[in-house]
């Protein structure tokens, strides 16, 4: 069976986790995010996890051989179509991504986001979290019908809104992340689209159902 993989890049806040979710409902897909599974070793008390929590506290990004292998063992646990976001994030993690692709039957759509990023830095300082099903929010745009409480699981939602943290992530962003969306805008052998998030959800839905 081909698997079809939809692929999120873009800048902390371009709204990966947004589309996603949206993604998932409108067409029934898994969703696989490097944050999640960062974020849940991060969790353990094993040396590995004190090593990535380290790492994710910091703000930059997991070992790239690393977290390939920790993608590719959650790819592998999944048999049904799903989003991929957070992955790859530089061109060393493209390279190993593409290696793994050449063995297998499997359609990969990359969208790549593009925000301003000023409006990036205030979606970020306004998301709030839901740690069980990780539904996100916005306080000013989508807030919860109860303050700080999850709609679905009545979770208490967390912000991960740090100035320096945030100034950080951004500063990898552009070390890191925007040769990868060059390189992948000037390939043209692959299947990509890029989606102006700076735009209204409804016009980007309009173009998402386009494309999928």
């Amino acid at each position: 069976m081909l698997k079809k993989i939809i692929v999120l890049i873009g800048a902390p806040g371009s709204g990966k986790g947004y589309y996603a979710q949206w993604l998932q409902k409108e067409y029934h897909l898994g969703y696989i995010s490097s944050g999640d599974i960062c974020r849940d070793f991060a969790s353990r008390s094993s040396d590995l996890g004190k090593k990535i929590a380290q790492i994710v506290k910091r703000g930059d990004l997991i070992n790239d051989d690393l977290i390939t292998q920790l993608i590719i063992t959650k790819i592998n646990e999944t048999n049904q179509n799903f989003v991929l976001d957070g992955f790859p994030r530089n061109l060393q993690q493209l390279n190993n991504w593409n290696k793994l692709i050449q063995d297998h039957n499997w359609k990969i759509i990359y969208l790549v986001l593009s925000c301003d990023l000023q409006i990036c830095k205030n979606r970020i300082e306004t998301r709030l979290i839901c740690s069980q099903c990780n539904f996100v929010y916005n306080t000013r745009l989508q807030p919860p019908l109860n303050k700080n409480i999850c709609n679905f699981d009545q979770t208490p939602l967390m912000s991960r809104a740090d100035n320096e943290k945030i100034k950080h992530r951004f500063s990898v962003f552009e070390k890191e992340t925007k040769p990868l969306i060059t390189n992948l805008m000037q390939n043209a052998k692959i299947i990509k689209y890029e989606l102006n998030t700076n735009l209204s959800a409804k016009i980007n839905f309009v173009k998402l159902k386009k494309i999928i």
